[in-house]
């Protein structure tokens, strides 16, 4: 006896089915659970899972669904998550097309009640569709467990926050800012401005072409000198009528000897003429001021200037100070104070 072939009605299910027929939604558009009270949140965070979770419903059918949050990437300790609010559209997976299977958040979606900026977005028009941005209601946070970097790709111009600490902040002309826990400094693309605050050494460098400062607050280091060095003139000043006044003022061997030289001429010319007149031009204010004028511009003498540096190179201790009133004379080999 021939027996007739068993059906179940998964069977007969499949015989029937074609596009339409099957009432299984497998995805759906949905809104974020509104929520009623202050303390409460549409949004879940399982640890015993390691989820987030979202309150939701589906729509048309309103009904009701928990589902999982589909980030741009997930991993140990890692995520990508945004701050969910209620009446907020989404698009869900829900798969074998049963939301007891679970359901998972594709995107999220602007509409009237979350709607895309309109307007300026730093500056920039948003609706010009002529360049990409984020823009996020909350603060961002962007951590890593190694290091971040921010770089144009035209210009080359970067930000690094390496993992070892250090920060990095180049130009498209090459110069670069960098903070470390030892170091914090600045250099141009060629290298002629050099700036450094070296924490360890408590050592301060500045370079500008060929002048050079440097300051050193630690005298336990193998070089603890402090050193000011240019190729041009050095001038120390304090400026304002009521401020800073000087108690003391400092002039440099050389200038003392321009001047001499320039008073000098200005009363040999006088000699010429009468001794009475050397004797006006000698003891005139006015005569000296045009003698310190002059001396300001004009060359030192080249036989004066060889008996200073002679001078300087057979340097002698400097004379004790007057007490009380710090030291008044300075001459050539002071101690402590370097000057040519």
């Amino acid at each position: 006896m021939r027996l007739a072939p068993q059906m179940d009605q998964r069977t007969m299910a499949e015989a029937f089915s074609y596009p339409g027929i099957d009432p299984r939604s497998w995805v759906s558009m949905a809104i974020v659970e509104t929520v009623q009270a202050e303390d409460e949140n549409p949004v879940e965070f399982d640890d015993d899972d390691g989820q987030v979770y979202v309150n939701c419903v589906l729509k048309p059918s309103n009904i009701p669904c928990r589902a999982r949050l589909g980030g741009a990437f997930a991993g140990p300790g890692e995520g990508f998550y945004s701050p969910f609010v209620g009446g907020e559209e989404v698009l869900l997976a829900i798969p074998e097309g049963d939301v007891k299977a679970g359901a998972v958040v594709l995107a999220r979606l602007n509409n009237g009640y979350d709607g895309f900026p309109q307007g300026s977005v730093a500056g920039k028009d948003a609706n010009t569709n002529t360049f990409t941005f984020m823009r996020s209601r909350p603060a961002i946070t962007i951590e890593s467990g190694a290091s971040v970097m921010l770089r144009s790709a035209s210009m080359g111009a970067m930000l690094q926050l390496a993992g070892t600490g250090n920060v990095t902040l180049r130009d498209g002309a090459a110069d670069v800012l960098q903070i470390s826990p030892d170091v914090f400094g600045y250099q141009n693309g060629e290298g002629t401005v050099v700036m450094q605050i070296d924490q360890n050494a408590m050592r301060y460098t500045l370079a500008v072409g060929k002048a050079l400062v440097t300051l050193s607050g630690d005298t336990a280091q193998a070089n603890p000198q402090s050193v000011i060095q240019v190729p041009s003139t050095l001038t120390l000043a304090a400026a304002g009528a009521t401020m800073n006044n000087a108690v003391e003022h400092v002039i440099s061997t050389e200038a003392v000897a321009n001047i001499l030289e320039a008073w000098g001429a200005a009363i040999s010319i006088a000699i010429s003429a009468t001794p009475a007149a050397a004797a006006a031009v000698a003891f005139q204010p006015a005569a000296i001021a045009a003698a310190i004028t002059v001396a300001t511009s004009q060359t030192l003498n080249a036989l004066i200037a060889g008996s200073i540096a002679v001078g300087f190179a057979g340097a002698t201790a400097k004379p004790v100070g007057v007490p009380g009133l710090g030291q008044r004379r300075p001459s050539i080999g002071s101690v402590g104070v370097l000057t040519g």
